[in-house]
């Protein structure tokens, strides 16, 4: 029987396993007990989401899917051996599927890396929702003033309104507008709703480092008594780092059309660089989802000495959900602004969240007031 391994039980990862057949032994290496929801977790800290509900259980996942999981991290690969390597020895397979992710880009600067809280996890967003609502701080400064940004912020705000207390929000970002990636006229409703929320904006300006004094930008300005929330990029885990195989400038290996890097290992989700129109297909849940399922069929196309069949994206289109209930975006190439986005942004969460009572709590918890 072949073997295929797979790194990484996030979407991508997960959707592969699901999509194998039976009669291939798969083995999915994960060191977490959970696959965490992460297009939610901002609204973990403005609004009462069951934390629990953001959590499935990779145990469970992978006996639904016939999988063998392997709670441990990968700490490389011998690939000329097909070898994972973890803590414990490594696993050898036939194909393997990378699909690691991303985790926050900190650029080197450890300072920063040990100062700032992240949304890489539920964890990390319980303890922002923690730290805002303790009442610590006086101000909190957003570094990325891209989607995960302007959504950390707008939630941070409706969880201070909740707690019936002020603050100082202010988000950074090296760019000359907020959600640079989208198009301008979204970029500038953006930011008028975010300003009417009370959330100040710096443009052109990076966090240059953060301490008991405060978060100081390289405009000059400090801002006192501030907790610093870091969304400003990611980048792919070490053990993608690691691999001596062309990468973009985040980390992620470069795919062929079939999604492999070479023979016998393919990518998808996150740490998949997918060409497109001369750069490279934005990282995003349904194409995790599109990638993983993708993958399967190649890997049994691969076992079974088949023709792989080409990745063909399909583009759905993108949402910005802010707390107030106001975002924009495009869906099936129509523009969007105000409510409906961000509706249609829940109803996409709702579904891809497996379980029926999961769902109802999730959805229960989004549409609650206060």
């Amino acid at each position: 029987m072949s073997s295929v391994v797979i790194v990484g039980g996030g979407f991508a990862g997960l959707w592969a396993a699901a999509h194998l057949p039976r009669d291939i032994d798969v083995t999915l290496v994960d060191p977490r007990a959970q696959q965490h929801f992460l297009p939610l977790l901002p609204d973990l800290v403005g609004r009462k989401l069951p934390a629990d509900a953001l959590l499935l259980p990779l145990g469970g996942a992978c006996e639904r899917a016939g999988v063998s999981l392997v709670p441990e991290a990968c700490t490389g690969f011998d690939l000329g051996r097909r070898a994972v390597v973890t803590g414990s020895g490594e696993i050898g397979y036939d194909v393997l599927l990378i699909a690691g992710g991303s985790v926050s880009n900190f650029y080197g600067n450890d300072e920063l890396a040990a100062s700032a809280l992240t949304l890489d996890s539920v964890d990390d967003a319980l303890r922002l929702r923690d730290a805002v609502s303790g009442g610590e701080y006086r101000a909190y400064v957003v570094s990325g003033g891209g989607y995960t940004g302007v959504e950390a912020a707008t939630n941070i705000r409706r969880l201070l309104v909740r707690r019936g207390r002020t603050g100082r929000i202010v988000i950074v970002d090296p760019a000359d507008a907020l959600c640079v990636s989208i198009p301008d006229p979204y970029q500038a409703y953006i930011e008028r709703n975010v300003r009417s929320m009370g959330v100040e904006v710096r443009l052109g300006v990076t966090v240059e480092r953060a301490g008991e004094d405060g978060v100081r930008l390289s405009n000059g300005e400090t801002v006192a008594d501030a907790l610093l929330v870091w969304t400003a990029g990611v980048r792919t885990p070490d053990f993608v780092g690691g691999l001596d195989l062309p990468k973009t400038k985040q980390g992620r290996l470069l795919v062929d059309e079939h999604l492999r890097i070479r023979e016998g290992v393919f990518a998808a989700g996150d740490c998949a660089a997918v060409a497109q129109a001369g750069g490279h297909l934005r990282m995003g849940v349904q194409f995790a989802i599109a990638e993983g399922i993708c993958a399967a069929e190649n890997i049994a196309r691969t076992v079974a000495g088949r023709p792989l069949r080409p990745f063909r994206p399909r583009d759905l289109g993108y949402v910005v959900p802010m707390a107030n209930l106001r975002g924009c975006g495009r869906a099936l190439g129509v523009p969007m602004r105000g409510v409906p986005p961000v509706l249609l942004h829940y109803l996409m969460c709702i579904y891809r969240t497996p379980g029926a009572r999961r769902r109802v709590r999730l959805w229960a918890g989004l549409l609650r007031r206060g």
